[in-house]
Formats: C-alpha cells, structure tokens, sequence
C-alpha cells in the first residue's frame, strides 16, 4: 500500500500493483481509492497517459470509515497498456487540480519491496515465536533469494515439504479407527464460474472422501450462480445447497450452510478458495492421532488467478494471547459439531470478522486445539478479496475490535482494545490484568539477571 496524496482534507491511496496478460497482450492494473475527508466524498480522478483508462467503484468499507454517500465511488481501477512508462494522476479537488507523476517500474518496485519487508518481518517474528531453526533457515534462504532475484523459492520449499502421494496415504486411511463425516460449509454470493467450480473440484479431489459440501446461496442476483449450484449438487450427491430467500450477508449464509451439516466435524471454506487434496486426510489423521481433539487448524498460502501459490503463512501452534492481538488461525479450521452445538454459530453481528469471533468462541470452549503445520489451505487473490487487497474491507477490522472486546468481557478482563497502523492487528491496554511472562534464555549470569529486572517496571515475570 503506498499513500500518493495525504493532508487534512485528501487522500489518495494505491493498494494493489499487478501485470495481468490480456491474450497476447500484458496490462498493468494499479487500484486504490481516493476520497476529500473533510467533504465526506470520493475525490474525482483522471489520468493522462496513452491508452490508458480510469474507472471507479463504490467502496463499503470507505462509506463506513470517512462517512461517504453509498453511490459514492471512492475506489479506483486504473489500466495501463504494454509499453507506457509514465503517466499522470489529476486529483480534481474544488478549485484547483493536483498531479502526482507516476513511473510505472518504480511504483511496482516500491510494493515489491514492501512486500519483501513485510514477508521477511512476518516471518522473522513466527520463526522467533516459534525458536524455529529449519524456519529461520528458510528465512535466510527466501531473503537471499529475493535479494539476487529468484522468486521460486516457495516452489523449491513446496517440492521439498510436500512429498506425500494419494497412494501412500491411502493405506494410511484404511487403517483409520475413526473416519468421521466431514461437513465443509461455504456461502456462496455472486462468484464467478471458474472459481465456484475451482472451489468444489478441490473437495472432489481430497484424498478423504467421507465429506460433504453444503453450500448455501446468499440471494446472489447473478442469473448463472442457482443453476451452476443446481448442476454441481446433481453430479454429485455429497453437494448440498440452499437458496436463501434474501441477503443475509457473510455470516448468515453460513449458518444457513450449516444447517445443511450431518457430519462430526465441520469446516469452513469460501466460495472461491481451495483446499489442498491431503486436506481433509491430514484433519482426520489429526483426529485420530488425538481423539480429543475438538478445534483443528492448518497453515495457508494464497493463490492467484493463474493458479500460482505464494505469501505462504507458517503459523504457531496454539497460542490464546496472541490469537487476541489477530486472527493468525484463520483458514483451515474444523471443529467438532459438539463444540459448534456448544459455542453457536457464526454472529451477523461480526459480520467482516465473523471468523474472528468465532475462533475466539470455540477455543475459550475446545478441549484440545490442534495445529497442523501444513499448507492445507489456498486463499484466492481477487481485485476484489481481502486477501488481495487488504483495505477492501475496512469495516471488517472494526469488527475484529469488538469481536476482541467482546472475549474480554466474557472471561471477565477489563482493557480497551485499539487497531493498529498493520491492518488486523490490535493491541489490548489492560486495567488491572498483568499475565505471567516467563523469559527464556540458553544462559544468564546473576548480574545479567539482575540488570533485567532493574531495566523493567513489569510485576509479573519470571526468568
């Protein structure tokens, strides 16, 4: 994300740089969002190059955060043809115009480095939390790669950690002593073909095949998205839907989808996501390596439109305090129907971070939380997902805030939760609550030991 314009009255915000090839041809799409704060409207914009095109969406999130009009367009999609180096964006505030300058290779250098920075500092942080050798290794090898310019590295990590084969675990699944009726709930809304179709293929192709799919369409006014819904459950009778008489949004599509759910367990994907094929192979093996198990998560990674994967996210096990700082469980989660009967279901209230709350619920309630360190999970990068463009859906980190205060008020904490600048992260200033902190070391001296508690004020430590 790269701020062009930010005063006390406008903003101007590029969120997204990426080469899309059209047939024969590559375009550069640049998309973003532009909005006069003190006027509580989208800022108008025009961009003067050769060929190039500007058009503009309305942005929900936006409405909520600077007060917009719904029918206003403070979003921006911009589409650069091959060949153009240069070009300017015209900011047309009252009474005068702004232009900012842009060059095209640099502007797609700057958020190759961001991304860089921000993989490395993400990955740095886990490896540390985890005190990760083989973690830190990979670190040092996906930097130098990056530095000198090969950008495979997740493909070499992937050839080297994702070796077993449908043929090998087969074996493995007949000897199961407990093969459980897994349900994977999906709401469904206004997808696109190919990915609705991308999405159910991954079940079809999981190595475990006691599944069912229950998806449940959110009134979606696309004419394709009832008949391809109807054509998918007929080919398949492990495919349930619903249709829902009106739109309910995120959260109650997917308890309609639940309510579809006969199995044990249940999991939840989105309508344009993918599982990996040793998905639900890899949960029922968990399962029955630990038969309390009742709240499953794996890692993810994401996938784009050209079916690459990329931005993989080695996860921690299970750690309840830093769950409330951000949602690093996410997606693949399955839990037990006796935990979704206990804890409820998804909550429109949460609607954004519905996931959130969630999580939060069921492992306050779960008997055992269990981390599959494995990419089992593949988030499809669209123009218009939050995986690809963070500030998409800038309400739905609001309702993380209250989805956090919420756990608090429930296990009886006083503290005010506030966002941070990193988008789904926030920090928890506590009343009265001062936690444990045990500090480790390979080795201290008394007087090492001594100058740390002189250099902190904190009450509750241990070294």
């Amino acid at each position: 994300m790269l701020t062009l314009l930010n005063d006390r009255t406008y903003q101007v915000t590029v969120e997204k740089v990426e080469n899309v090839k059209v047939g024969e041809q590559s375009r550069t799409i640049v998309t973003g969002w532009a909005v006069d704060k003190m006027r509580q409207t989208a800022l108008p914009l025009a961009v003067a190059g050769t060929g190039m095109t500007v058009s503009r969406n309305t942005r929900v999130d936006l409405e909520k955060t600077y007060g917009l009009d719904p029918s206003d367009q403070a979003g921006f999609t911009i589409v650069i043809p091959q060949g153009v180096q240069n070009f300017d964006l015209m900011c047309q505030a009252p009474g005068t115009t702004m232009t900012r300058h842009i060059n095209v290779q640099r502007l797609m250098s700057r958020f190759r480095m961001q991304y860089i920075s921000t993989r490395v500092h993400r990955l740095m942080f886990y490896a540390a939390h985890l005190g990760n050798r083989e973690a830190m290794k990979d670190l040092r090898d996906a930097v130098r790669r990056r530095v000198v310019g090969e950008t495979d590295f997740y493909d070499s990590w992937i050839q080297r950690h994702e070796t077993m084969t449908q043929q090998e675990a087969e074996p493995v699944i007949a000897a199961f002593s407990k093969t459980p009726l897994i349900s994977v709930v999906t709401p469904v809304y206004n997808v696109d073909e190919v990915w609705l179709r991308k999405c159910v293929e991954s079940m079809q192709n999981q190595w475990y095949t006691n599944w069912e799919l229950c998806l449940a369409d959110d009134h979606s006014p696309s004419a394709h998205v009832k008949p391809l819904l109807e054509e998918l459950a007929a080919s398949d009778s492990r495919i349930k839907i619903v249709f829902r008489d009106s739109n309910g949004r995120i959260a109650a599509a997917t308890n309609s989808a639940i309510e579809l759910a006969t199995g044990d367990y249940v999991g939840f994907m989105d309508n344009d996501d993918e599982l990996a094929p040793q998905a639900l192979f890899e949960v029922v093996r968990a399962l029955n390596d630990q038969p309390d198990t009742d709240f499953v998560y794996s890692d993810e990674d994401k996938i784009n439109e050209q079916g690459k994967r990329f931005d993989p996210f080695f996860k921690p096990d299970y750690s309840p305090n830093l769950l409330l700082g951000h949602n690093y469980i996410t997606h693949f989660v399955v839990v037990s129907r006796a935990l979704l009967d206990k804890v409820g279901a998804l909550r429109s209230e949460y609607d954004g971070s519905q996931d959130y709350d969630f999580v939060l619920r069921a492992t306050e309630q779960a008997h055992h939380v269990h981390h599959i360190p494995q990419m089992l999970y593949h988030w499809r990068t669209l123009a218009s997902s939050v995986a690809g463009d963070p500030r998409s859906k800038m309400y739905a980190y609001e309702a993380g805030r209250k989805a956090i205060e919420a756990a608090l008020e429930r296990r009886g904490i006083a503290g005010d939760v506030r966002m941070l600048d990193n988008l789904g992260t926030y920090k928890i200033d506590y009343a009265d609550y001062t936690p444990t902190v045990a500090v480790v070391a390979s080795s201290l001296s008394d007087a090492q030991v001594k100058q740390l508690r002189e250099m902190t004020d904190y009450p509750s430590f241990t070294v």
